[in-house]
């Protein structure tokens, strides 16, 4: 699914950069993806929506093989997500909220409700790299039956091979960078190839702890399409910073930010929609109880600006 591909450079670090993991280890994370659109809607004009999905998750390290690979149990606390669309058309989910979901937000639930209550496995090896994805029948089942197959388990599956930051063995440099690809298959769009380019910043600082540093770059390559509609990506930006602690062998903090031009052509017409979304996640203090949906109330308009706190250095670590 994935092959990475280095660029020569010098001064490399003592030893390559590898996820630790023991059994019985446990973290928590918080994901949150932000998206606002831009959809050419004709003699109407233009159409705004956003959307905003807050998940929290807890990582409980089930297994360790001789050879380091490790059975990650990954379960969904809470999901919290709101969507809002032109003519007032809007609606909220809470996992937690024990008022029934009502309108569009009742059409996603029962996907939702099913990550909430079942829990999937991963099988990730020391470079990051995940060989397994297992999902439970009634997950499956849940949602392979979302409406519009907005969401499939082969997609679940596919993106979380896709999620994980994948080392190359060797000992990284600053400015080294690698590719990762891995396809994913949508029911809407079909087959598509995203490609991540990972460059490595060296070490940065932040509240007194250092971690490696690494800019992604994502470029989204489509299939054929079939059909009447020919569909293409334009990626316009790509950026964003992963911090990794070499200490604990886990992500510490991730953001991706991307704008996009969604081009739709039908016979001679073509429609432009312009994209701008924002992933990110962060691992959690061992009490920290965050606050889901607490930007729900704002307009989301994606911040594409790149963290101010002070930059990496340009040496890579000092050898542990």
């Amino acid at each position: 699914m994935a092959s990475p591909v280095l660029v020569a450079s010098s001064a490399r670090g003592a030893e390559p950069l590898v996820w630790k993991w023991q059994k019985g280890d446990a973290a928590r994370y918080l994901m949150t993806q932000s998206m606002g659109m831009t959809i050419q809607a004709g003699a109407g004009g233009q159409a705004e929506t956003s959307m905003q999905q807050d998940m929290l998750m807890d990582w409980a390290v089930e297994d360790v093989s001789e050879d380091g690979a490790a059975v990650v149990e990954q379960r969904v606390e809470r999901i919290v997500m709101q969507n809002k669309a032109g003519a007032g058309q809007e609606f909220k989910y809470d996992s937690d909220s024990e008022d029934p979901p009502a309108g569009m937000a009742a059409l996603v639930a029962p996907a939702f409700d099913a990550m909430v209550a079942h829990p999937f496995q991963m099988t990730m090896l020391p470079t990051g790299e995940i060989t397994e994805v297992t999902l439970s029948d009634e997950l499956s089942k849940a949602l392979d039956n979302l409406p519009g197959g907005a969401v499939s388990s082969d997609m679940i599956k596919q993106m979380s091979q896709q999620a994980s930051l994948k080392f190359p063995t060797e000992p990284l440099a600053v400015g080294d960078k690698w590719t990762t690809t891995a396809e994913v298959t949508s029911p809407a769009i079909g087959k598509m190839k995203v490609h991540t380019t990972y460059t490595y910043d060296g070490v940065r600082e932040v509240d007194g702890k250092t971690y490696e540093a690494f800019t992604p770059a994502i470029e989204m390559e489509l299939g054929e399409n079939k059909g009447p509609m020919a569909i293409d990506f334009d990626t316009k930006e790509s950026t964003g910073e992963i911090l990794f602690d070499r200490e604990k062998g886990r992500v510490f903090r991730s953001r991706v930010l991307q704008t996009v031009d969604i081009r739709v052509k039908m016979g001679e017409n073509e429609i432009v929609n312009s994209m701008k979304q924002a992933v990110e996640m962060r691992e959690l203090g061992k009490d920290e109880t965050p606050t889901l949906g607490a930007h729900a109330e704002e307009e989301a308009e994606v911040d594409t600006e790149t963290d101010s706190e002070a930059t990496p250095t340009e040496e890579p670590a000092a050898t542990e």
